[in-house]
């Protein structure tokens, strides 16, 4: 059995070594340059694509250049090789004469732009698409005083050039075109002269003010020439190509270009080009916790909540100064005039005035107290209220940022879906150009590049927005734009990280952080402070309107009186009746209320079912921060399991992708099942990005209903935090 085995194998592999037959290649390039290495790659891997079934194995064995050697005497020369099968051009020259050409050789002209002039052999590719360059010059037109564009074009004639020339002349813009060379290009720069490109020599993209990206087109050609090459070959099933489309590809904007002559794209046509060489703009860099210190130090309801507690301080110092000594000056005067005298008094009357200090002092009141301890008490919920609106700001600081974040690694990976999808849309268009896809491909692929592009603009939306609320928060110009901290950088801020892991492991340890973290909520809450001031308010007023019935206010005075003071210091001598207007007066007065017709009683009753009222309020809100603590617990333990699964679906999905984006480019695959490849990839990537963040947002979510910030404790509080934490995991095993 073995050795029928052996037999069979054998066979087979002298089978392949008598038919299979290697094809030497040889490819002229204009230089040698980034352009000729890659179009090397691309030929190679598209001649091993699609000879893999044929028995034959290309191989690019002969690199000739041009430089300044004439196109034909190269030819000539490689013609001579007798291992050479074929010869690929990939030159802007042209041969004078095909009848030079050996007829034992097959050769390949992929990049003309019109037809040939002259009679092509059978053995010749002569592969041509014939130039549209309307959408290009029609964007160019609409940018505002342009009234010259020169066009700058490779592998095109003289008399082909002045053509195209007559076919775009309008009167409102001069067309001029020029084979395309780096030094064309700098002097229309120079002239400030916007140029439109049309070149398959990427190293020239970097000179123009626009072009057309020809990638595609220049995968489209080679496509075309191997498949001529499999015809010339084999003969089977493959139509010779000679015409293709022209280029449709992508236009590109060179905004660097653009600034140094002084012309830009109108927002309206940016969306049609790609943007090249942007500027770059430095923006300022902005970590998590400046934007901490910025916010709580510029936010308005912060600062509003700080100037309600000046002001709350205030309004003790105003209720303890009834305690001390009230001091107040008075006058007081009557003037009538002589007629009412008459009439009235039926004696003359004088005017008089009279004035008179007053000293007092309050020596008890339990009314004055309850006062004080009240404004105390106010005081004091106002500073609760202050910590919480620090807490609530420092959370709405950092989720708005980490959303910021998590919007900009989706962004990332929307342009990169977007790129894959469009690169894709470039593969099905040679498909199908060529004959070997078809329009339905073209027709799905349009509709999820226009579906990605889509998501791209509304995730930069999102961003916007959300950079707007973040400037907010920090009371910044809304527009302004920042630079922003890696994610990894911010997880260590807190003190619950991956070092809690173990979490997971046991569910006691679960419940024993989680009763911590509980007790911690109640005991910091400002929330529960500002009820507990509530209550302790009321039961003071209840306790006092109780003593107010038994304890008597009790008030001191002094008064010193000048009756008049429209005679002279001294005695008057009309009033009174020979007595001094000079004199004083002290005493105490006490005030206890016997019967208030059941004010006090009522009062009481009323400040009681207030206090029950607040208790309910308290326990309600206990209840609601257990359970809201509860919930973010559990949503930490849940976003921390699923940031590990989401990943390695994620790796998963892009491992699977990068294998069938390249069946889809062999033909291997359908469309149907490259797009679910793709979407499947975007999805699991865009799942993952989430549940990183949101494994952040749970975080903050549980330091706010703790009561403390990790952005905002010391190194001291973190480690004691830690410590505790540490010390509970401890005791489970």
């Amino acid at each position: 059995m073995k050795r029928k085995i052996l037999i069979l194998f054998g066979v087979i592999l002298w089978s392949f070594c008598v038919f299979s037959k290697d094809l030497n290649i040889g490819i002229i390039f204009d230089n040698n340059s980034n352009f000729s290495k890659n179009i090397k790659e691309l030929l190679q891997k598209e001649l091993n694509n699609d000879f893999s079934k044929t028995g034959y194995i290309p191989k690019i064995t002969r690199i000739g250049y041009l430089n300044e050697n004439n196109l034909d005497q190269l030819l000539k020369e490689m013609s001579k090789s007798k291992e050479l099968d074929s010869i690929f051009v990939f030159s802007s020259s042209k041969p004078e004469n095909y009848k030079d050409l050996s007829r034992n050789k097959l050769y390949f002209f992929p990049l003309n732009f019109e037809k040939s002039q002259k009679a092509v052999p059978r053995n010749v590719s002569y592969i041509y698409g014939e130039l549209d360059l309307q959408k290009g010059i029609e964007i160019m037109k609409q940018i505002p005083r342009v009234s010259q564009i020169n066009i700058a074009i490779s592998n095109l004639s003289d008399s082909d050039i002045k053509k195209l020339e007559e076919k775009y002349q309008n009167n409102s813009v001069k067309i001029n075109i020029q084979k395309a060379t780096r030094e064309f290009l700098e002097e229309s720069e120079r002239e400030n002269i916007p140029t439109l490109l049309v070149d398959y020599e990427k190293s020239l993209d970097k000179y123009a003010f626009m072009g057309y990206n020809m990638d595609q087109e220049l995968g489209k050609r080679i496509k075309a020439s191997v498949l001529n090459y499999i015809y010339f070959k084999t003969g089977q099933g493959i139509n010779k190509i000679e015409e293709i489309t022209s280029p449709e590809g992508e236009l590109f904007y060179n905004e660097e270009i653009g600034i140094q002559i002084g012309y830009n794209l109108p927002l309206s046509v940016l969306q049609e080009v790609s943007v090249i060489n942007k500027k770059k703009v430095e923006l300022k860099k902005l970590d998590l916790k400046t934007a901490i210190e910025i916010g709580l130090k510029n936010n308005l309801e912060i600062l509003k909540k700080n100037q309600d507690l000046i002001t709350s301080k205030y309004d003790v110092n105003v209720s303890n100064s009834y305690r001390l000594p009230q001091l107040s000056a008075n006058i007081d005067g009557t003037f009538l005039d002589k007629k009412s005298n008459d009439v009235v008094f039926n004696k003359a009357q004088q005017n008089s005035a009279k004035s008179y200090l007053q000293l007092s002092q309050v020596i008890y009141s339990e009314q004055l107290n309850t006062n004080v301890y009240l404004s105390k008490l106010a005081m004091e919920s106002k500073r609760s209220d202050l910590e919480q609106q620090k807490l609530d700001i420092i959370y709405y600081i950092s989720s708005t940022y980490l959303n910021i974040l998590q919007l900009n690694a989706q962004l990332k990976i929307q342009e990169s879906n977007y790129d894959v999808l469009k690169e894709s849309l470039k593969i099905a268009n040679i498909n199908y150009k060529v004959g070997s896809g078809g329009v339905q491909d073209i027709y799905r692929l349009e509709s999820s590049l226009s579906e990605a592009y889509s998501n791209i603009v509304s995730v930069k939306n999102q961003i916007k927005q959300s950079t707007i609320q973040l400037n907010t928060y920090l009371d910044l110009p809304k527009n302004q734009q920042y630079s922003y901290e890696e994610l990894e950088n911010i997880s260590r801020y807190f003190v619950f990280n991956r070092n809690f892991s173990s979490f997971f492991v046991n569910s006691e340890k679960n419940s024993a952080i989680e009763e911590f973290l509980l007790k911690g909520a109640l005991e910091n809450s400002n929330n529960l402070n500002i009820i507990e001031n509530e209550i302790k308010g009321k039961k003071r007023e209840y306790s006092a309107a109780g003593r107010e019935r038994i304890i008597p206010t009790i008030e001191a005075f002094a008064q010193y009186n000048k009756d008049n003071m429209i005679e002279p210091w001294g005695k008057n001598r009309n009033y009174p009746p020979n007595g001094e207007d000079e004199y004083w007066q002290a005493g105490v007065k006490i005030t206890l209320p016997l019967i208030s017709g059941g004010e006090i009683h009522y009062k009481r009753k009323s400040l009681q079912s207030e206090i029950d009222s607040l208790n309910y309020s308290k326990k309600i809100t206990e209840s609601q921060l257990s359970q809201a603590v509860s919930q973010a617990f559990n949503e930490f333990l849940t976003n921390y399991i699923q940031t590990y699964a989401s990943k390695q679906a994620a790796e998963a999905a892009a491992k699977n992708m990068k294998i069938v984006k390249n069946l889809y480019s062999n033909g291997s695959i359908n469309i149907t099942d490259f797009l679910d490849a793709q979407n499947n990839a975007l999805s699991q990537s865009l799942e993952n990005t989430i549940k990183n963040y949101s494994l952040l947002n749970s975080i903050l979510k549980l330091e706010n209903l703790y009561g403390k910030s990790s952005l905002t404790m010391s190194k001291e509080e973190k480690e004691q935090l830690r410590n505790q934490l540490s010390g509970i995991l401890k005791e489970y095993k």
